[in-house]
């Protein structure tokens, strides 16, 4: 009787053959085993060569003994030997390697004994490749229930083998290439739950990775994003291509990184999503100097609104209004939304604006700048106005534009009319001339210092926009240099125009970031002892062991130049500049001295007013906006700034900023 079900391909042919003969399987199977005559054996075996002689498995059959007692031609063509050698012989009298016979002798003795079907592969090697089988090992029971053979089928699985080989080796060689990577990489399952993550992955996070390996990574994930997670993953269930995202990411130390992701997904045979692919690469660095792009552009907006001289940009093809300041709504009576919808020559006379035509088509078609020019403009109103008018070409949203500062000439002429006939007013005619020049070089700076940092960072960014995914991490890294160079020269120059105006009007902005102070001082101290020339000599003393600050780095910074900047000004040469700070867990002190001239005594109540200068600094260049901008700075730090001075000696300013501040406005 049979015990144990057959592989499909032979239950089937013997399925056939009973049936053909009008009996059961377990008859067909019990009649050849019970066969003990010479005429039903060869009966058997007729039939048995019946149903496996064109089977390609290797089929064999094997005694107690361990002996041969059936072979089909697949295995007379594996042993190399006719059956008249293999029948009755064991695993050990025939051409097999003496460790294969071992496993199959210890196969057959327990599948003997257990009375169990058996699985197990083994291989031949052979003169150009080994070939891989998997055995099934059957035991066949008589009549007294005592196994009495056993029949072993052999599939060759050498092709199923060496994909499995190669799938591993692949696998082996993915994992030697991720592990390497500098970003992150991930296999999540359709649920969310994580496969696998490299060693960058895990750093990021700060975990091992038997901590990150069959969790969700939805826990890695801001709650206001995991929406929008959760639908791209309902989207790779329809289309598995490539798609980009960017979200700011916890990272091990708790701030977050931006970092943007690309994910695809695995998909079997059939098309079912298997895994996902993630690799996410760090870009804070870039999205930081976007945000300072976009704060220097804002400040540089500020600056354009808050001009009381009239200013606009126009574009050079079209001549239409792009963009006009508060002042020039102010001056000529439109509206912000009727200058969209207007040019040039809307605010001029026909005669004028035939003029203008004449002078763009020609002379200053080729001129980045622009000299100054008498025109006359019309208001809204009807009523003219005499402008001076300057301009400069430049880029405005990827157009080629001017910006235009037209100065009013109504005032100046009637003043300039009235001080020749009235001699008591020249002292204010020549603060109005003082004024204007203020204007025009304030112009100028805006119109000139402005341009080429502005097209060197807005080119820069376009490369960067272009052509990051195929820039070196080093060539985006002096990209990125180059626009924080030019970033921090346009700040340098508004800083002070706008440090002392924003901070009267409470429209300062507080940036906070964790630095350390002592490399910035010492930075400072090195740029402003060359700018000095060795006309001093300077000192760096810290005082503790530092640790790291919390603050606006600007404002920070602004402070340090202003104190060094003062203490060299005010002292003679071959004197010591002195620095000490100490930064403790609590409080950041800092002392800046000097061996200068002294603060006088009735004076030094009016230090920190904006524009005072002491009676014996009279001589010596400055605006008297220094000291201002650093109590400003340090007030919205939420600190203190104190000094001590002897005329003749020298002066140490003292400022104090807690780690942590509590902003001030």
């Amino acid at each position: 009787m049979m015990s144990t079900r057959l592989p499909d391909h032979l239950e089937r042919q013997l399925t056939d053959e009973a049936a053909r003969r009008g009996i059961s399987v377990e008859a067909l199977v019990a009649g050849w085993l019970s066969s003990d005559s010479a005429s039903s054996t060869a009966s058997v075996q007729r039939d048995i060569y019946a149903l496996t002689d064109a089977n390609p498995d290797v089929i064999a059959r094997f005694d107690r003994s361990l002996r041969y007692t059936y072979v089909n031609p697949a295995s007379i063509k594996l042993l190399t030997r006719p059956v008249e050698e293999i029948i009755g012989a064991t695993s050990y009298d025939l051409p097999i390697a003496p460790e294969l016979a071992d496993q199959f002798t210890s196969d057959l003795r327990r599948a003997f004994t257990s009375g169990k079907e058996q699985w197990t592969q083994w291989s031949i090697r052979g003169p150009r490749r080994t070939i891989y089988f998997e055995a099934q090992i059957i035991p066949l029971f008589g009549e007294d229930g005592e196994v009495e053979s056993v029949m072993t089928i052999s599939r060759e699985i050498t092709g199923r083998v060496m994909a499995e080989l190669a799938l591993r080796d692949s696998e082996r060689r993915y994992r030697s290439i991720v592990e390497g990577q500098i970003d992150l990489v991930c296999l999540i399952e359709p649920d969310g739950t994580l496969a696998y993550v490299n060693n960058a992955y895990c750093a990021f996070y700060g975990r091992h990775p038997e901590e990150l390996i069959g969790r969700s990574f939805f826990s890695l994930v801001r709650p206001e994003d995991l929406p929008q997670i959760k639908d791209r993953l309902a989207e790779l269930q329809r289309d598995p291509t490539p798609r980009t995202m960017t979200f700011l990411t916890p990272d091990d130390y708790g701030s977050g990184r931006w970092i943007q992701w690309v994910d695809y997904g695995i998909t079997d045979e059939n098309g079912t999503l298997q895994l996902i692919q993630s690799i996410g690469r760090d870009i804070t660095h870039i999205k930081q100097v976007e945000q300072a792009l976009i704060d220097e552009r804002l400040r540089y907006e500020e600056l354009f609104e808050l001009t009381p001289q009239p200013l606009y940009i126009y574009d050079e093809e079209t001549l239409s209004f792009l963009k006009v300041n508060d002042a020039m709504v102010r001056t000529y009576g439109y509206s912000h939304e009727e200058f969209a919808q207007m040019n040039l020559l809307d605010i001029r006379s026909p005669m004028e604006a035939n003029r203008l035509l004449t002078l763009l088509r020609g002379e200053a078609r080729d001129q980045d700048l622009m000299a100054p020019s008498t025109w006359l403009h019309r208001r809204k109103d009807g009523s003219t106005l005499e402008v001076e008018a300057s301009a400069r070409r430049i880029q405005f949203n990827g157009r080629p534009a001017r910006l235009v500062a037209a100065a009013d000439m109504t005032e100046r002429r009637a003043l300039e009319a009235e001080r020749m006939n009235v001699e008591s007013l020249e002292i204010e005619l020549n603060k109005e001339r003082e004024v204007t020049l203020l204007k025009e070089r304030f112009t100028q700076m805006v119109t000139h210092e402005f341009r080429t940092p502005l097209s060197v960072i807005v080119s820069t960014i376009d490369i960067l926009k272009s052509y990051i995914d195929r820039l070196s991490k080093d060539d985006i890294s002096r990209k990125l240099d180059i626009v924080t160079k030019e970033a921090r020269r346009m700040s340098t120059l508004l800083d002070d125009v706008l440090s002392i105006s924003r901070a009267s009007a409470g429209r300062v902005s507080v940036m906070l970031e964790t630095f350390d102070a002592v490399d910035v001082l010492r930075g400072i101290v090195e740029n402003v002892s060359m700018a000095d020339r060795g006309h001093h000599t300077f000192v760096i003393n810290p005082l503790c062991n530092t640790a790291p600050l919390s603050a606006d780095r600007r404002l920070f910074e602004q402070v340090l130049i202003n104190l060094l900047t003062n203490a060299v000004k005010y002292s003679p040469a071959g004197t010591t500049v002195s620095a000490e700070i100490c930064v403790d867990t609590d409080h950041m002190t800092l002392r800046v001295s000097d061996q200068g001239i002294g603060i006088p005594e009735d004076e030094r109540h009016r230090v920190f007013e904006a524009f005072h200068r002491a009676d014996n600094a009279s001589g010596i260049e400055g605006t008297g906006l220094g000291l201002a901008i650093v109590k400003q700075s340090v007030t919205q730090l939420g600190g203190e700034v104190y000094f001590t001075s002897e005329v003749g000696a020298g002066t140490t300013f003292t400022v104090s900023l807690p780690v942590e501040p509590v902003l001030r406005r």
